[in-house]
């Protein structure tokens, strides 16, 4: 199959479902408003590009290449970020809702999660050294054996982490919201 090649394209309130995204590569391009639910992204390759309010919930991206992108305002159920091509893979969040995504075994060392919706998120053996989930929601996201150290946590809500399980050496919390690290002692804290 042929890869056409898009560079500083903007597509605005384009409805992608139907499949209607040309496979290829896309850099230095503006996805504003745009609907890709349940589209097979998979070898498509993003540089330098812009998804602002897009819904990309329950895409295919195997192999796809993230290499500096931003997802700002988006909507990104259940994607499986582990199967993309993690080769130069460098993405970002502002305000978006990542609710049942997989992050398994990734090295996302600096990442932003910029106050994002992170419910249910599997973060088993990733390395999030340096990672920022300041104001996020954690509700229901797994750490396993994660390493985050020197992470920022303040003001982020509903975590729970385990200091045994996980790396968390000079990781930043807010003092409200410390008992995200003390639920397993189940103690009380008045």
């Amino acid at each position: 199959m042929e890869r056409a090649f898009y560079e500083g394209e903007t597509f605005k309130n384009e409805n992608f479902e139907s499949g209607k995204l040309e496979f290829g590569d896309y850099e230095n391009c503006e996805f504003i408003d745009c609907t890709f639910n349940k589209l097979k992204l998979s070898r498509f390759s993003f540089i330098d590009c812009l998804f602002q309010s897009c819904d990309l919930s329950l895409c295919k991206i195997d192999d796809t290449n993230f290499n500096d992108v931003h997802f700002e305002k988006c909507k990104l159920l259940g994607l499986r970020f582990e199967q993309c091509n993690k080769i130069l893979m460098k993405i970002r969040f502002t305000n978006s809702d990542l609710e049942l995504c997989t992050f398994i075994e990734m090295d996302l060392q600096s990442i932003d999660f910029g106050a994002s919706d992170l419910k249910e998120v599997d973060f088993t053996l990733a390395n999030l050294q340096k990672a920022d989930f300041r104001g996020c929601n954690l509700e229901r996201a797994t750490f396993v054996q994660s390493n985050l150290a020197a992470a920022d946590f303040r003001n982020a809500t509903s975590f729970k982490i385990d200091p045994e399980d996980n790396k968390i050496r000079g990781a930043t919390f807010s003092p409200h919201n410390l008992l995200g690290l003390l639920s397993k002692f189940e103690i009380k804290v008045e």
